[in-house]
C-alpha cells in the first residue's frame, strides 16, 4: 500500500459573487497525514485529469453550496434512485459536512445551476436539495473510509436517468479491477473546467473493505481523479454503458494539490456502506442514520478537513500555489 504525503482532498471552490457572474476559482479545503491506514479526508474540487469529456453518465451530477455570498463549493455525485417525486443522490461525506449542498445540477455543464444559489425556483436540469434531506455518515473521519453522504433533490422526473449500488458487499473489485472515475473537477489543464469529464485506471495500488486506491497521472498521463471530483464514482466494468455499471467508490481524496502532478487517488468503498443498519441501505429505505448538518450544525469531524482561506484568480494567477499556502483543493470540489 502506498504511504504518501501530503495529502491532498478532492473538492473545490471558486469565486463568483453569487447570482451575478463568474469572477474566479477559489481553493478552500484540503486535509493533511501520512499513511493510507490513517486516511486522507477529501476536499472538493476537480474534474478528472487526462480524461475526456463525458456525455453518457447523465446520472452523474454537480452539487452546489454557496460559501458566504462570493464563493461556491462544487462536488460531484451520482443520482441512485428515483422514487416518489424525489431523487436520490450519493456524494461525500465532506462534501456535506461543512457546506450542504442547495443545488443539484443534472447536466453536462454545471455553470447553468449557479444563479440559483442566491434564489429562484429551480427547473430542469437543475433541482433544489430537499430540505434536512442531507446526511452524512457518522462513522467519517481522519482514519479514513466512510466517506459518504446522501441527500434529495426535489421535483424529480421520472425521466432522470439512475446508476446502480452493489446489491451485497461483493461488488466484484479486485486488485487490478479498472474502474471508469466520472466527476466535475478541476483538470491537468485547467483550474476553469465546469463541464463532466471521465477517465480509466486501475486499482492498483490497494483495495481494503474501506478503501480503493489508484495510479493516475505519471509520464503517461493515466487518468485519474482531481479537485472537484470529490463524491463522484468509480464505477464497474469501466467502459461499459452506464446502465450496466456499479458504483463501487467514492472520490476522497488525493496525494498532491496539483492536478497534473498528482499519482494517487482514494476512494471510500461503498459496498462498506452496504446492508442492514448501514449508511446507504438505511437511508434509501427512509431510516436515514449519520449525521444531519443542517438540523445539527455539527461541525465537521476532528481532524478531517482544514478550513482553508479563499484565493481569488488575480492571487492564483500572480504565482501563489496551493501548495505554498497548505492549500488543498478549490473552492469548488473534488
Amino acid at each position: 500500500m502506498a504511504t504518501m504525503d501530503p495529502w491532498a482532498p478532492a473538492k473545490a471552490s471558486r469565486a463568483i459573487p453569487i447570482g451575478v457572474a463568474f469572477l474566479g476559482v477559489c481553493f478552500v479545503a484540503g486535509c493533511s497525514g501520512n499513511g493510507v491506514g490513517e486516511g486522507r479526508v477529501g476536499v472538493s474540487r476537480s474534474p478528472i485529469a487526462y480524461g475526456t469529456l463525458d456525455t453518457r453518465h447523465t446520472a452523474v451530477v454537480a452539487l452546489l453550496s454557496p460559501v458566504g455570498t462570493t464563493e461556491l463549493q462544487e462536488c460531484s455525485g451520482s443520482i441512485v434512485a428515483v422514487t416518489g417525486g424525489q431523487g436520490y443522490v450519493l456524494t461525500a461525506a465532506h462534501c456535506c459536512n461543512t457546506h450542504p449542498p442547495t443545488i443539484v445540477v443534472a447536466s453536462n455543464d454545471y455553470t447553468v445551476g449557479e444563479a440559483y444559489l442566491s434564489g429562484g425556483v429551480p427547473t430542469p436540469p437543475v433541482y433544489g436539495v430537499v430540505p434536512g434531506s442531507v446526511y452524512y455518515d457518522a462513522s467519517y473521519d481522519s482514519a479514513g473510509g466512510h466517506d459518504f453522504c446522501m441527500l434529495k433533490l426535489a421535483a424529480a422526473g421520472a425521466g432522470l436517468a439512475t446508476l446502480a449500488l452493489p446489491t451485497s458487499t461483493s461488488d466484484g473489485l479486485q486488485l487490478d479491477s479498472q474502474v471508469e472515475h466520472v466527476g466535475f473537477g478541476i483538470t491537468d489543464a485547467t483550474t476553469m473546467n465546469t463541464q463532466r469529464r471521465s477517465g480509466i485506471d486501475a486499482v492498483d495500488q490497494g483495495l481494503t473493505s474501506l478503501l480503493l486506491q489508484f495510479s493516475q497521472g505519471g509520464a503517461n498521463h493515466v487518468p485519474g481523479t482531481c479537485e472537484g471530483d470529490s463524491g463522484g464514482p468509480a464505477l464497474l466494468p469501466a467502459g461499459a454503458a452506464q446502465s450496466q455499471q456499479v458504483i463501487t467508490g467514492i472520490q476522497s481524496y488525493g496525494n498532491v494539490s496539483s492536478c497534473a502532478q498528482e499519482t494517487l487517488g482514494v476512494a471510500s468503498r461503498v459496498s462498506s456502506a452496504i446492508g442492514t443498519g448501514q449508511f446507504i441501505t438505511s437511508y434509501l429505505a427512509g431510516t436515514p442514520i449519520g449525521v444531519n448538518p443542517g438540523g445539527s450544525g455539527a461541525p465537521a469531524p476532528a481532524g478531517s478537513l482544514w478550513t482553508y482561506v479563499v484565493l481569488g484568480a488575480a492571487l492564483m494567477a500572480a504565482g501563489l500555489g496551493s501548495r505554498d499556502l497548505d492549500v488543498r483543493d478549490a473552492a469548488r470540489s473534488r
